[in-house]
């Protein structure tokens, strides 16, 4: 049910103050409306309201939280949130600190990645692991305070209709709206891609050590949607791969896809930042590839039973491309990235022919 009139009011004079807006005009402002609108306006900012806490439980309380709520949300335009911090005392204030504060929601992650592999940021988030140069360490540019991850807090708050859409159509995202903005800081920004990228690096080795390529990524995220969500867009940005999975422990990197021992599959060593930026672009296409691809002679009484095994998996590859095309071109994607998609799956079509082929 929709909020009444008088309750719309008041959460658009909250989100949106006036110029010139100050605590007490928006007292005056409140004192127009009753105790059961300014409550409702309470909740939809999902401040609570304690009953126990009597002398905040009326309409001077429900005034008072949404314009310290009002207050904190004009801070924080202008200042940091330890600068918010100042402003609020007391127990009410703690309450109220707790409330207002930019907490992370279940779509938050998703707009995050949206974000980060959109053409703006791709190309550049995989030399956030790089050392810092002295420049920026004697500015302090490091961390979430450096350019790139303050850059992103700014798009993240930018309204932009690619950044609150969903690139698959899966009921499994069903719930989540990337449209659903929560303002957060460049720190927050960079420890939450930080816990994105480590999800979806140990649901990679998981799926990498399990050899079953046939399955649905998925079942190795342990629940984590924002892991399956990550690999969807791999298969359009694969240069961001090393970003995703740069935090995976060595020994996880196995690809146990032909029976041979971790000594001889390991994907990668001591990785270092030039190795990584070497095979930035290449690293996810390359994986996709290898996986149907021979990397030593077979016994001769192993061919047929290896080459069943790699129609199948081209098989089940091509109609996981042929579903995400689909899906590419239903959010109305780029041109140029359903063009590579389609290119990739003409080749995937191609080696099935080559398989129908006589030899």
């Amino acid at each position: 049910m929709p909020p009444i009139p008088s309750v719309t009011a008041i959460v658009s004079r909250i989100e949106k103050p006036e110029a010139g807006d100050t605590d007490d005009s928006l007292r005056a402002f409140l004192g127009a409306f009753t105790a059961k609108e300014l409550r409702s306006a309470c909740k939809i900012f999902h401040v609570k309201v304690r009953t126990k806490n009597a002398n905040m439980d009326n309409k001077v309380g429900y005034q008072t939280m949404l314009v310290q709520l009002s207050h904190a949300r004009r801070e924080s335009e202008e200042a940091e949130s330890d600068q918010r911090d100042k402003m609020l005392q007391g127990s009410e204030g703690q309450l109220v600190q707790a409330l207002a504060s930019t907490r992370k929601t279940r779509h938050c992650s998703f707009r995050l990645v949206n974000i980060l592999f959109s053409e703006k940021f791709c190309d550049r988030l995989g030399s956030m692991g790089t050392q810092p140069k002295r420049r920026e360490l004697d500015a302090g540019a490091v961390g979430g305070n450096n350019a790139f991850w303050k850059e992103v807090a700014v798009e993240y708050s930018n309204d932009r209709e690619e950044y609150g859409r969903l690139v698959p159509r899966d009921g499994r995202f069903d719930a989540i709206d990337p449209g659903h903005i929560v303002l957060h800081d460049s720190e927050k920004l960079k420890q939450m891609w930080k816990d994105i990228s480590a999800k979806y690096a140990a649901a990679h080795a998981r799926a990498m050590q399990s050899g079953s390529h046939e399955s649905d990524f998925y079942d190795f995220c342990n629940g984590q949607i924002e892991a399956l969500y990550v690999s969807v867009w791999l298969i359009v940005r694969p240069q961001a791969f090393n970003a995703a999975v740069g935090s995976m422990p060595k020994h996880c990197q196995v690809d146990t896809l032909n029976g041979s021992s971790p000594s001889e599959d390991i994907l990668c060593t001591k990785s270092t930042p030039s190795k990584k930026r070497r095979s930035e672009a290449t690293e996810m296409i390359t994986y996709l590839e290898t996986r149907f691809g021979t990397t030593e002679e077979k016994k001769q009484e192993q061919v047929e039973e290896k080459q069943y095994r790699k129609r199948a998996r081209v098989f089940s590859e091509l109609e996981h491309l042929t579903k995400s095309l689909c899906a590419l071109k239903q959010t109305g994607m780029d041109a140029s990235i359903v063009e590579r998609m389609e290119a990739k799956v003409n080749e995937y079509m191609m080696r099935v022919d080559g398989f129908d082929s006589p030899s």
